[in-house]
Formats: structure tokens, sequence, C-alpha cells
């Protein structure tokens, strides 16, 4: 019970110091992270919230290397409300809303240059509506990518229905896919070359591979 104090050198010779509180053997009240630069001679509050009965809860805020994190956590330990990384310039990187540790609403999220990452509609945890997101990444990282290829469609309830086009950053149609509403490809599917010519066109049956033409 009562404040702990805890100071960790790191490997590139910060300082890191934790400040928080116990009642009972169980983290309560106020969260602190500092972190200090010897080299640069720079302190900083790394994260900052607090906990109730051993969970986060209310606003915490994070401050990475060049972004700010804000957001919220219910009575339950869950995200709740908006949470908003930006730059240190004001770059938008992401904005979600969460209800009760599910994603709920638009969520947007950008390279640290504006480029667009993904975007789209969460309806009960799950993707909704017209969505555009990235292909073949994974884990989002705000690093712009001029060769980035986005897939735009809708989502019925977390599935992908009708008609889907991935799409080159200069706004090439590469592939076309064609879902049902079950959410299997569904007829035909298209490859294209890079100057417009069809590839190849697989041939489904709601989910099932019947033939493909070149």
């Amino acid at each position: 019970t009562g404040l702990y104090v805890e100071s960790v050198k790191s490997r590139s010779g910060t300082d890191v110091i934790t400040r928080e509180h116990f009642n009972a053997g169980k983290r309560e009240g106020p969260y602190e992270m500092v972190k200090f630069d010897h080299e640069t001679g720079k302190r900083w509050v790394a994260e900052q919230g607090q906990y109730t009965n051993d969970k986060p809860s209310g606003k915490w805020k994070k401050q990475q290397e060049d972004a700010s994190l804000t957001f919220s956590y219910d009575d339950n330990g869950e995200l709740h409300g908006e949470f908003r990384n930006e730059t240190s310039s004001g770059q938008l990187l992401e904005l979600i809303n969460f209800n009760h540790g599910n994603p709920d609403g638009l969520v947007q999220r950008y390279a640290n240059n504006g480029q667009l990452y993904e975007k789209g509609v969460y309806r009960n945890g799950q993707q909704d509506g017209d969505w555009i997101f990235t292909d073949g990444e994974y884990g989002f990282r705000p690093i712009p990518n001029p060769e980035r290829r986005y897939w735009y469609g809708r989502f019925d309830q977390g599935k992908q229905v009708g008609h889907w086009e991935l799409r080159s950053s200069e706004d090439y149609v590469l592939q076309i896919a064609n879902y049902d509403d079950q959410g299997r490809l569904d007829g035909k599917q298209y490859e294209f070359e890079e100057h417009g010519w069809i590839e190849v066109i697989n041939r489904y049956n709601h989910g099932q591979f019947l033939n493909q033409e070149t």
C-alpha cells in the first residue's frame, strides 16, 4: 500500500522512472512514467493516467518519439471513447472511437505525411459499409509508401460483399474481386497487367473455385 517508485536504465542510456500507487496489493490512483535522456538532457512524461482496482481507468496520455496518443478507459479497463494519435506538428495518424472495448463508428489511419492508410466504419465491433484499406500490410505503421495499394469495397457486418477493387496509388485497377452476401468469392475474379489488359480470370461459385482463364 502506498506510492511505489521504480527507476530503470534502458539499453539506449535513457532513465525510465515509473510512479504508481497501490492499495492492498492492487494499483489504485495516479500512474506516471517519466523518461530522461542523459545525452540530450531531455526529460518528458512518456505515459500518464490512473488505475482503479488494478485496471486502467479514465483519461490517459502517451508521448512517443514523434507522436502523442490520448485515449480513455471505462470502469472495466476497456478502451472507451475517442482514441487519438497525432504527430507533434498536429498531423492526424489515427482516430478511432471505442464503445466499451470495441471500435465503433468511423476509423481513420494515415501516414505521417497525410497519406491515407485505411478508412471505414465499425458497427457493433464489426466492419460495416464502405471501406478503404491497404493491401498486404499488417500492423499499422505511420510510414509513407508511394507504392501503397488499396482495396475499395463494402462490408456487411464484418463480411466483404459485392464488388471490390484493388487499385494502385495512381488509381489504376489491379484486381477485381466479387463476393456473395456471405463473404465468399463468387463469379468472375479479375487480375490485370500494368497496362490494363486482363491477365487472369478466376471463376468461383459461392467460395468454390471452378476454373481459370488466362
